[in-house]
């Protein structure tokens, strides 16, 4: 797989499928995303196999990835249930073309049949000081930290344990970046999420409340 069209194995036709199936709404205003191609940079930085046996390559992607993420993110709440709503923040279309244009990331588990996860990371700097955290008490210096936002799954890959292998591979990659703390923003009521944090080594650092919405949250950490 030499293209990105290959490892991201998405195209207008999917895009009609999905509308079809009303799993990407209207106000996403997803560009078609053929001529984008050309304008994602990725890096490979880890292989390994899945749990099912399919290889896959973790990607850290930079560049025009936002009409991507605003698929995958559409596929993610189509298959939410009842009540999950809470869990997810979307993101949307000018947040992501900031992020990526201020030099933002994404981290991108692929396999030869698509996306299995993907993960935003942001990195402030002086430049770009923008960090995501809620209200977080005695947070490190924002120039010291990486920060993983709006992990996500492919609903069509339950069991396989891609949740893990981004906050695994997120945690290589700041370290091996040289950041000092690596920080992580959870529901307090999506167990999942940040129970999967803390198997990984970060810890409940503070409880806060969304000053938007009033959403319960946890700010979770790690020393690098």
């Amino acid at each position: 797989m030499s293209s990105v069209s290959a490892y991201l194995n998405l195209s207008k036709q999917t895009i009609a499928q999905l509308k079809h199936k009303k799993m990407v709404r209207a106000d996403d205003q997803i560009p078609m995303l053929v001529p984008h191609f050309e304008q994602v940079s990725m890096k490979p930085i880890k292989e390994g196999v899945l749990k099912n046996g399919e290889a896959y390559t973790m990607l850290k992607v930079k560049g025009n990835y936002t009409p991507f993420f605003l698929l995958f993110q559409s596929l993610i709440r189509g298959h939410m249930k009842p009540g999950q709503d809470a869990y997810i923040n979307d993101k949307s279309c000018e947040f992501l073309q900031s992020h990526f244009t201020s030099g933002g990331s994404c981290l991108v588990v692929a396999t030869k049949n698509g996306i299995a996860g993907h993960a935003l990371i942001v990195e402030p700097s002086p430049a770009a000081p923008y960090h995501g955290m809620t209200n977080m008490p005695d947070m490190p210096s924002p120039i010291t930290v990486s920060i993983i936002q709006a992990l996500s799954s492919n609903p069509n890959m339950r069991g396989l344990q891609i949740g893990s292998i981004l906050i695994k591979g997120w945690l290589q990659h700041a370290k091996q970046s040289g950041k000092d703390y690596a920080l992580f923003e959870a529901h307090q009521d999506n167990h999942y999420s940040w129970k999967l944090a803390e198997k990984a080594g970060l810890s409940i650092h503070s409880a806060v409340t969304d000053p938007e919405d009033g959403a319960p949250l946890y700010n979770m950490i790690k020393k690098l």
